[in-house]
């Protein structure tokens, strides 16, 4: 057991009961994205002999929701402080909890603000 693995936590504000997590394998060739409450912190206190958390960096991600029917878009401007990063957009589909089964419809929607640049395939 000599070689710990990395985790990032990230909180979101609108979700503050949750808690999302990437945790990478110590080989670098696996990483998993997890979804915890928000007493996952206490749980990685005594994980800290396997687990090490990456350097703590505030990136933020600030913007409004809209609601169209059963989907669920937010847009956001992130900033690594103080730097501006980038645009988020999010899109959820509220009648699907598995993006892989409903990827068409999701794709037909977001294709219809941001054109051609949706992949084919949904993120793994």
């Amino acid at each position: 057991m000599g070689m710990s693995s990395e985790i990032c936590t990230f909180a979101a504000q609108f979700q503050d009961s949750k808690v999302f997590a990437l945790l990478e394998a110590a080989s670098g060739n696996k990483t998993v994205a997890l979804v915890a409450d928000n007493l996952f912190d206490l749980l990685m206190l005594k994980l800290s002999n396997f687990y090490t958390a990456k350097k703590q960096t505030k990136i933020e991600s600030r913007g409004p929701r809209f609601e169209a029917g059963d989907f669920l878009v937010k847009l956001g401007s992130v900033t690594m402080w103080p730097a501006f990063k980038g645009i988020l957009v999010e899109v959820e589909y509220q009648a699907c909890s598995l993006p892989a089964a409903c990827w068409d419809l999701i794709r037909e929607f977001m294709q219809g603000f941001l054109g051609g640049c949706v992949p084919s395939t949904p993120p793994q």
